[in-house]
């Protein structure tokens, strides 16, 4: 007596798998870093319409760091030495040696109101990976 098993169920589900693990990174990525772009943009607006601090516009950036397993965007002013236009934005949110700061809306909101567009992206990118 022999016993026949079809597994060919089996091995498609672990190809889709495989497919799902291989593209979401990269698709969670482009997620990220349209969020990023448009958290930057927020800020940068924030700054232009700041009577005192539209200098520091050009200085918002974002970083984009990803890993096989995670997509993450760092925004903000660049600041440092040469860094004129980031010092001048980093002072119209934290303020500086001589106080000030909080003039220009927090950064925070910017994110938060891209959190439901982002939220919904996510919830697209998995959707269209299964």
């Amino acid at each position: 007596m022999s016993i026949e098993i079809n597994d060919s169920d089996a091995r498609s589900l672990v190809r889709e798998l495989d497919a799902v693990v291989r593209n979401m990174p990269r698709e969670v990525a482009k997620v990220v870093a349209k969020a990023a772009v448009n958290v930057k943009g927020s800020m940068q607006e924030d700054l232009r319409d700041s009577r005192h601090f539209k200098g520091g516009a050009p200085a918002v950036s974002y970083d984009l760091i990803t890993t096989p397993s995670y997509a993450e965007a760092q925004i903000g002013p660049v600041s440092g030495p040469g860094r004129k236009r980031g010092d001048i934005a980093s002072i119209a949110y934290f303020g500086g040696a001589h106080g000030g700061g909080g003039t220009v809306r927090d950064p925070q909101r910017a994110a938060d109101e891209e959190a439901p567009a982002f939220t919904r992206a996510l919830d697209d990118v998995l959707r269209g990976l299964g």
